[in-house]
């Protein structure tokens, strides 16, 4: 177990091969500023990193707004990925986790974990046990 600890997350999830075409409808009730986070690095493996990227140009802007970052001979995706690595590096030399595995969780507690999980059931889809598990699994 990794302890006491309160963690909340009000969030709606779109699933499906056209989850991204919601973005356009769902972003502007939120700001004109976003915080996209991932974990393990799936995101990227399965394409849908950069589908978001390519989604949200204004992940450029936000790399030369926040972090000064030149748009010398980089494209927009390429600047974009400029910014999120140096939100990346930010938030690792302040110390925040960016992974389970960096909180020192391991594999032989995903079952207490998730059974410790207090799962609601008003949102999109509730979830099971062995889906929590499957979850803190991508999430390494």
């Amino acid at each position: 177990m990794i302890g006491n600890f309160s963690y909340s997350n009000p969030t709606k999830l779109y699933f499906g091969e056209d989850s991204l075409n919601y973005l356009d409808q769902e972003l502007p009730k939120y700001g004109k500023k976003i915080l996209l986070t991932y974990g393990g690095g799936s995101i990227k493996k399965n394409g849908i990193y950069e589908a978001v990227v390519a989604a949200l140009p204004k992940f450029a802007r936000f790399a030369k707004n926040v972090w000064a970052i030149s748009a010398d001979g980089k494209s927009d995706l390429e600047l974009a990925e400029a910014g999120l690595e140096a939100m990346k590096a930010w938030m690792q030399e302040i110390g925040v986790c960016l992974s389970l595995k960096e909180l020192g969780v391991t594999e032989d507690m995903f079952e207490g974990i998730a059974s410790a999980t207090f799962i609601l059931d008003g949102g999109y889809k509730v979830l099971t046990k062995d889906e929590v598990v499957q979850v803190l699994k991508e999430s390494m």
